[in-house]
C-alpha cells in the first residue's frame, strides 16, 4: 500500500483539503452593522466567529457608536452581551433608550448652563424595554479576579441565552481590574481566549482598545492601538473613530461629526477606508452624511 492510499485519520488533525465542506460566504449570516458604507467593506457587515477592535481617542464616541450598534443586533433578532469596565449600568441603559428612542422620542429635562438635558419620553418606554428585554444583556463583572470569569459569563449568556453579539469595553480597564503584573501579557491572553470563544460560539466579539497614552495624532494607526502588537494582529478587524482635528475644524468643507476608519478587514482584505458621519447629540445616535437621526426606525415603533 503507497503512502498517498494509506488512511488519513492515522495522522490525528490531518484532512485532505479536498474532503473540505462546501462553503459559501453569502450564506454566513453576517450582522448589519446599520451603516450601509461600513457593511459593504465589511463583506457584508460583522460576521460570526470574529473579533474587531475598536479605538480612538478619549472621548470620540467609541462606546455611544457600539450602543448603537447593539440596538441594530436587536433589532435583526439576535441577544446582545455586554461588559462595561467604564459605565455604571444605569448610564448603559439611560444612553441606550437615547439612541432607541429617537430624536422625536425625546424631551428636554433640565436646562442649565450646558444646555438642555434629554430623557426618553415617560409613555414610550415600556414598549421600547419590551422590544430588547430578552435581547439586550449588561454582565456585572466588578469583582472579577480572572479573565477566564468574563469569558465564562458570556459562555453562560450564549449558552442560556443565545447571545451572538458581545462587547467588551475596554480592554485596558478589564486588565487593571484584574491587577495583572504585566498589563501586555494579560491583554494578549485575554484576546486570544476571546478569539477562542468566538470561533467555538459563532459569535462576533467587539472590543474597545485605547490608543497608547503617548499618542496625540488625529490619524491613529494598528500600531498605535492599545500595548501589544498582538492585539490587532489577532483581530479580524480594526475600526478607528475619530473628531475633526484642530486643522479640518478650521476648513469650511469640514461638514462631518466623525470619521470611522476601517484600518483592517482580515475577510475582504480592505483596509485604510473611511466613512464620514453625522451625530445628534440629544439622541446620540450617528447617521450618514446627508441623512437624518429620524431616518431610522427601529423594531419597537412597529
Amino acid at each position: 500500500m503507497s503512502k498517498r492510499s494509506q488512511s488519513i485519520g492515522a495522522i490525528p488533525r490531518l484532512q485532505r483539503v479536498s474532503d473540505i465542506k462546501d462553503w459559501d460566504p453569502s450564506d454566513t449570516l453576517a450582522i448589519k452593522s446599520g451603516f450601509i458604507e461600513l457593511d459593504h467593506i465589511l463583506g457584508g457587515g460583522f460576521r460570526p466567529g470574529e473579533l474587531t477592535i475598536w479605538s480612538g481617542m478619549n472621548s470620540s464616541g467609541k462606546s455611544t457608536l457600539l450602543g448603537q450598534i447593539l440596538l441594530e443586533v436587536v433589532d435583526q433578532g439576535l441577544a446582545v452581551c455586554a461588559y462595561s469596565g467604564e459605565l455604571p449600568d444605569r448610564v448603559f441603559r439611560y444612553w441606550i433608550e437615547l439612541q432607541a428612542a429617537g430624536p422625536g422620542g425625546l424631551e428636554a429635562s433640565v436646562q442649565d448652563q450646558n444646555g438642555a438635558v434629554y430623557r426618553t419620553k415617560h409613555e414610550l418606554l415600556n414598549g421600547i424595554r419590551e422590544w430588547y428585554r430578552d435581547k439586550l444583556f449588561l454582565y456585572q463583572g466588578g469583582g472579577m479576579k480572572k479573565a477566564g470569569q468574563l469569558i465564562g459569563g458570556f459562555a453562560r449568556a450564549a449558552n442560556d441565552y443565545s447571545c451572538r453579539v458581545f462587547l467588551l469595553d475596554n480592554l485596558t480597564m478589564t486588565v487593571s481590574r484584574l491587577n495583572a503584573r504585566d498589563q501586555y501579557r494579560a491583554q494578549r491572553e485575554l484576546i486570544l481566549e476571546t478569539v477562542k470563544f468566538a470561533r467555538e460560539n459563532a459569535a462576533h466579539v467587539h472590543i474597545v482598545v485605547h490608543p497608547r497614552k503617548t499618542i496625540s495624532v488625529s490619524r491613529l494607526t494598528k500600531n498605535d492601538i492599545g500595548g501589544s502588537g498582538d492585539i490587532t494582529n489577532l483581530a479580524d478587524n480594526v475600526l478607528v473613530l475619530a473628531r475633526p482635528g484642530k486643522k479640518e475644524s478650521r476648513e469650511e468643507d469640514t461638514l462631518w461629526a466623525s470619521r470611522l476608519t476601517v484600518l483592517k478587514n482580515r475577510f475582504g482584505g480592505r483596509q485604510d477606508e473611511d466613512i464620514y458621519l453625522d451625530f445628534d447629540l440629544a439622541s446620540r445616535r450617528f447617521y450618514p452624511l446627508g441623512g437624518s437621526p429620524e431616518d431610522r426606525i427601529y423594531g419597537w415603533q412597529l
